[in-house]
């Protein structure tokens, strides 16, 4: 009734302004207050004193009752908006899980979602191995998402040497600038005052040796690298493993490990007693590669976790632990003027002058990477107890066993993975095979060689 009422004053514009205002008021003023008891929001009182026009009271009355017929579907709305909100936003939260921590394959094994996955990836990548390695990223991660899709994977012979001439020329040079870094080293915290030897571990027969020779410091400054000097003192060596002189039978000697070791001669104000150099064996190289493609969350790995995850490695040795804090804090701000790297055989220039630091733990192994001349190098600090509970043959007994250990974890992650299998075959057979061997395949991903 008073639907129609209003309906009837609306087009009744003959009506005096003074009824249409009293008759607004008594029709319009009773919904509009029972309304404003439960949407006090909507309520507008109306006086008589400023009159409406009966086309301004259906104008008011309307939207008012609309409000109040469309209340629940309004709140219907409301609520699918905030749960539509709620699944955009775990949509969003497992997109920035996946660009963060990557795909789960399954028994703490992840694969990467973005390629390179870190700083540290996209030094060990160089042009040539990071156009290879993006197509091998791209036809995965399409397996992933697509289990019964397979992909085919093409590279050229010359590509394929390419990669290889490529990774070979990077860890050459990487070796030589480990030997730099660490010779500016030891002239800057001795200030001068030390003397240098080349360490190599060798085998021969299955029968395990040491051997040290010194070097002049004009070797280092001439190019000579840890694996050149290491090459050096195995070169014409032979063992003999019999006891039978008449019958000696002469073993050629095969390379374990390599280091340089420069020791300081007297007490300087850095308190450093020896700084070690050590690279590791060129195969690991395409193992670090390959693994930079996969994450890997193993709580019980903790130990596995203090190994540096770079190929070279300088440690520094010191007194005691206030010396190796108070050198481990100033590391980063290490500066070489331009005479310095002239007489170490270094290029002046100001990428190295200083050393970019990429990562830093405080405590624990204190242990920082470093970027220089575009080779990563894990720098070190032990303290002169620490250094001696972890005696060198110890510590490459440690090494052994921290490789096989992660042999072991490998080929458990080889057995479930066809992925992490194939990478690491594909990468292995790049770096080592003949051209004559087939490349490894799998069931989702196929390799064709096509020469050029």
């Amino acid at each position: 009734m008073r639907a129609v009422l209003i309906l009837t004053l609306a087009l009744a514009p003959s009506v005096k302004a003074s009824e249409a205002s009293a008759r607004s008021t008594r029709v319009v003023g009773s919904p509009a207050f029972c309304m404003g008891r439960a949407l006090p929001h909507l309520r507008r009182p109306i006086s008589s004193r400023c009159p409406l026009r009966p086309s301004a009271v259906v104008a008011e009355a309307a939207p008012t009752l609309d409000c109040a017929l469309h209340r629940k579907s309004s709140r219907i709305s409301k609520s699918h908006l905030i749960s539509e909100s709620k699944n955009r936003k775990r949509s969003e939260s497992l997109d920035v899980n996946h660009v963060l921590h990557g795909l789960e394959l399954g028994r703490g094994l992840r694969y990467q979602s973005q390629h390179p996955s870190s700083p540290r990836a996209a030094h060990l990548e160089k042009p040539a191995l990071r156009g290879m390695l993006t197509m091998l990223h791209a036809a995965a991660l399409s397996v992933i998402m697509e289990p019964e899709s397979r992909r085919e994977l093409e590279f050229s012979s010359s590509q394929i040497e390419k990669v290889r001439q490529e990774v070979s020329t990077t860890y050459e040079s990487g070796e030589k600038h480990l030997t730099v870094l660490s010779h500016l080293f030891a002239n800057h915290l001795t200030s001068g005052d030390y003397s240098c030897k080349s360490v190599v571990t060798a085998d021969a027969a299955g029968n395990r040796f040491t051997l040290s020779q010194s070097i002049p410091a004009e070797s280092l400054r001439s190019g000579a690298d840890s694996f050149s000097l290491a090459d050096q003192q195995l070169r014409e060596l032979r063992f003999d493993a019999t006891s039978d002189k008449e019958d000696a039978t002469w073993s050629a000697t095969q390379m374990v490990d390599h280091s340089l070791e420069f020791e300081a001669h007297k007490h300087n104000q850095f308190g450093v007693h020896r700084i070690i150099a050590h690279a590791r064996s060129s195969n690991d190289y395409w193992r670090l590669i390959s693994d930079g493609l996969f994450g890997i969350d193993l709580p019980d790995q903790s130990a596995a976790s203090h190994e540096p995850s770079t190929m070279y490695t300088i440690k520094i040795v010191v007194e005691d632990a206030d010396h190796a804090a108070v050198l481990q804090r100033n590391l980063r701000n290490f500066y070489w003027n331009d005479k310095e790297l002239r007489e170490h055989g270094a290029p002046v220039d100001f990428a190295t002058r200083r050393l970019d630091l990429l990562e830093q733990s405080e405590s624990g192994h204190r242990c920082s990477t470093f970027n220089w001349l575009d080779t990563l190098i894990s720098v070190q600090v032990q303290t002169l107890d620490e250094h001696y509970e972890e005696s060198e043959m110890a510590h490459a007994k440690q090494r052994e066993d921290s490789a096989h250990r992660r042999e072991l974890l490998a080929e458990r992650f080889a057995a479930e993975s066809q992925l992490f299998r194939f990478s690491r075959e594909l990468l292995q057979w790049i770096g080592d095979a003949s051209p004559e061997s087939p490349p490894p395949s799998c069931a989702s991903i196929g390799v064709t060689i096509c020469n050029s």
